[in-house]
């Protein structure tokens, strides 16, 4: 029966965008966080993409307070799910609040970006010019944005295709030059 629920999910997701909706976490008020990722969720399915939220999926609970990590087992568990979802069933990033500093944001982002070169949206306050511009597909204050560039640009296989064929031809070659280089420097 697994096997149908993955080739279903699979099949799905030829037709649809599955973005993975990283932020901070620790640190970060509970309520105010669960809040700020059901409408950010709620704004991304009315656009037709499919979110996945660490908050929702870890069931943070809505007490009164700050998240804190009292276990590193479990905080490890977390990691390799979210390391799991990205690789394996996330077409793209958003990383809501990119401007707050969070480590765990960071490893995320360097998965997404430079290791499985998938798509990698911010979703910041407007800072003006800025270096992340030249690296990520968009850089936005509004949702809604975010939302309509995901499905405009990666809403289903053939779309993702393209812009994959094109991010590989621009980074592949650098890439493999710069890793020689390395070796015989």
């Amino acid at each position: 029966m697994k096997i149908w629920k993955a080739l279903k999910y699979w099949f799905q997701g030829l037709f649809t965008c599955r973005a993975y909706v990283a932020c901070k976490m620790t640190g970060r008020n509970r309520r105010e966080m669960i809040n700020r990722a059901k409408r950010i969720c709620a704004v991304l399915r009315k656009a037709g993409v499919e979110p996945i939220s660490p908050v929702i999926e870890e069931r943070v609970q809505a007490r009164r307070g700050v998240l804190r990590n009292l276990s590193k087992l479990r905080l490890f568990k977390k990691w390799t799910d979210d390391k799991r979802i990205i690789t394996w069933k996330a077409h793209a990033v958003i990383l809501d609040g990119a401007d707050a500093k969070s480590f765990g944001m960071e490893r995320e982002y360097a998965l997404n970006r430079f290791w499985l070169w998938k798509p990698t949206l911010l979703l910041m306050p407007n800072q003006g010019i800025t270096v992340a511009a030249f690296e990520d597909d968009l850089i936005s204050d509004d949702e809604e944005a975010i939302a309509h560039y995901l499905v405009e640009h990666h809403g289903n296989l053939y779309k993702r295709i393209k812009w994959r064929l094109v991010m590989i031809n621009r980074c592949l070659p650098k890439f493999l030059a710069a890793q020689l280089w390395q070796w015989i420097h």
